[in-house]
Parts: C-alpha cells; sequence; structure tokens
C-alpha cells in the first residue's frame, strides 16, 4: 500500500477542478466559436437574395482561428455546461474512492499485524472469508504509484493545456494530446483490485471527456494552421471523435461511460454549432448513431 499514491490522486483532481472552473468562468481573448464565424456568410448570403444590386453586407470576422475547444473549456450552452460538471463530480467520487480503499487496505494490515502466528497458520487453512492478513496481502499493490500515474498525469496535463493553447497554439495541441494519451491509458489498463482489474466508470467519463475536447483542439489546428474552412475542420474533428470513440470502446468492454461522455460531446457540440451548417448536424447524427450501437453492446 502507499498512502502517496492517494494523496497524488486527490491533489490532481483538485489541480485540475480548481483550473478548469477558473478557466471556465474567466475571461479570455481566446479564438472564436464557430456560430459566430460562419454569422458573416449566411448575412452576405441573404443580402444576395433580398437585394441583389446591392454589395455584400459582411460584418467583419473578429481575429482568432476557430476556437471549436473554447465550446467544451468555456461552455455557453447546458449540455457542455452539465457534461463538464459531470466529469468534476466523477473525479471527485474517484478521488474519494481511492481514499477508502487506501483506508481499508491500512485498517486491514494494522489487524493482521495483531494477528499471532498460531492464528495466521490456522486461518491459512480455513475455507472461509479472507481474514485481515489475507486481505491486506491481496491489496497491498491497489495504491502503488504506477497504479494511479496515468490518471494524475493526464489530470495535471488537462490542467494546464488550455492556459497555453490561445497563445501558444501547437505547444497547448500537443498538451493536450499527452492529456489524452495517459487518460485513455488509465481508462484501457484498469486499476488494481486485489488480485482482479478494474476499469473505473469514473475515469472512463474524463477519458471521453478527454478525446472530445482534444478532437476539437485538433479542429483549431486545422482551420488555424492548414487553412481548413471552419465547417470541415469541425465535421472532420467529429467523424475521427466518434471513430476513435467506437475503436476505445470496443477495448474498454463494460466501462461504458466513454462511450455517454463521447454521446454527450457530440450532442452538445451539435447544438451548439448547427446554426453555421446542417453538415454538422448530419455528422453529429451518423457519430452519435455509430457510438449508441457500441454503447449498447458494452452495457450489455
Amino acid at each position: 500500500m502507499n498512502r502517496s499514491a492517494a494523496i497524488m490522486v486527490c491533489l490532481a483532481v483538485g489541480i485540475f477542478i480548481f483550473s478548469s472552473l477558473t478557466y471556465a468562468v474567466g475571461q479570455h481573448s481566446g479564438p472564436v466559436a464557430l456560430p459566430m464565424t460562419a454569422a458573416s456568410t449566411q448575412l452576405a448570403a441573404m443580402t444576395r437574395l433580398g437585394m441583389p444590386g446591392i454589395p455584400d453586407v459582411v460584418a467583419p470576422l473578429p481575429d482568432g482561428s476557430l476556437g471549436l475547444h473554447s465550446l467544451f473549456l468555456q461552455p455557453e450552452d447546458p449540455v457542455l455546461w452539465s457534461l463538464l460538471v459531470a466529469v468534476w463530480i466523477a473525479l471527485t467520487i474517484h478521488a474519494f474512492g481511492v481514499l477508502r480503499r487506501q483506508h481499508r487496505t491500512e485498517l486491514a494490515g494494522a489487524v493482521a499485524s495483531q494477528a499471532t502466528p498460531a492464528k495466521i497458520g490456522q486461518d491459512k487453512g480455513d475455507a472461509g472469508p479472507p481474514t485481515a492478513q489475507q486481505l491486506a496481502l491481496r491489496h497491498s499493490h491497489d495504491n502503488d504509484l504506477a497504479e494511479h500515474a496515468p490518471l494524475a498525469l493526464a489530470l495535471l496535463a488537462g490542467a494546464a493545456w488550455p492556459w497555453l493553447i490561445d497563445r501558444y497554439q501547437a505547444s497547448g495541441f500537443v498538451l493536450a494530446l499527452a492529456m489524452l494519451s495517459l487518460a485513455l491509458a488509465a481508462a484501457v489498463r484498469g486499476q488494481r483490485d486485489g488480485s482482479r482489474i478494474r476499469r473505473m466508470q469514473t475515469v472512463g467519463l474524463f477519458a471521453g471527456w478527454a478525446t472530445a475536447v482534444t478532437y476539437a483542439a485538433f479542429a483549431t489546428l486545422l482551420n488555424d494552421h492548414l487553412g481548413i474552412p471552419a465547417v470541415a475542420s469541425t465535421v472532420t474533428a467529429m467523424l475521427l471523435c466518434a471513430a476513435a470513440g467506437v475503436i476505445i470502446q470496443l477495448r474498454l468492454g463494460g466501462a461504458f461511460c466513454y462511450s455517454v461522455a463521447i454521446i454527450w460531446s457530440l450532442v452538445g457540440l451539435a447544438l451548439a454549432t448547427m446554426q453555421a451548417d446542417a453538415t454538422i448536424a448530419m455528422m453529429a447524427i451518423i457519430g452519435i448513431s455509430a457510438m449508441a450501437i457500441v454503447l449498447v453492446r458494452a452495457a450489455s
């Protein structure tokens, strides 16, 4: 058992929640959202239809790039806000679970240390419930640093990259990619629980959110560095997110909260951006349908 590992997880969860909450409610001069980018095009189209002889009345685009990730990091609609709050709650539950398992292991170890050699020998031959010494031995590696390091590092990366990506887009995206890789490693690897390996639903929910927000940052990168139009970048990111979600969920098995987070993200993204182009809503429906099929399989 390792108390420092449990403390590390709790600190990482606290840092992530504090950082993401501060970023969500703060004011940032970052990229513009997709509906604002598309508004000028729609205005120009309506001007051409209503008054063919009048030059296009196009509002100037705000400075900045697509900024699709800001819909997740600074949500304005209830769907994406509720997803972010759900991630905070899930991580808090996970931290309390780690502390509870640590306390249980320490208790079993304390009881086992008071057992006499004769009693221990009798317990080994018993066919009844496991003794305190057996429980302590079985769960002695549950809270090793290696068990929790991927999740803790993912949370620290998740706390840092939103503050970097507006000014240093490439560096921020690399850090977001590191968050995603570590979160998926933690979700797929699972956590030791005695002789079993458990894939935690709480970690799966965070990994699903990390997948969605990283692909949203990828859409911003496509739009800003490669010049791909905003709608095309958004559709590409949504399809890649859904495809990655299907592959990862098949690896996770019964940890269906990963799929729930992906579907939640796609619904929120579609509602937030559908006024820009109907293609986005259609691609979102395709992605949601694919994830729903995998979700039913995982839940059953």
